[in-house]
């Protein structure tokens, strides 16, 4: 369990842990993006609760934030594509 620092502000805790956990996204989506092209939010999230999509689906933003990934949706309620983004080689979070 995390803790925060006594230097630190209630929003740098939480922005840290939030970071932490995309990063941790990133570790088991980029061994993903390696063996193919993209992937899709939908089989990501199978066989989660409406917890853990919604934790996946905030650490994919946060990444694409980072531009460390790119998500694409055709429409509204579409499914939503993810691919490497601009600073996927090189992700600073």
């Amino acid at each position: 369990v995390e803790e925060q620092q006594v230097d630190e502000t209630d929003e740098q805790f939480e922005e840290r842990v939030l970071n932490k956990r995309a990063y941790q996204m990133f570790t088991v989506v980029r061994q993903k993006l390696q063996q193919q092209d993209q992937l899709t939010l939908s089989e990501m999230c199978h066989r989660n609760n409406k917890k853990q999509a919604a934790q996946k689906f905030y650490s994919l933003l946060v990444l694409k934030k980072f531009q460390v990934l790119e998500l694409t949706q055709e429409g509204a309620y579409e499914e939503i594509y993810v691919t490497k983004g601009l600073k996927f080689d090189n992700p600073v979070l």
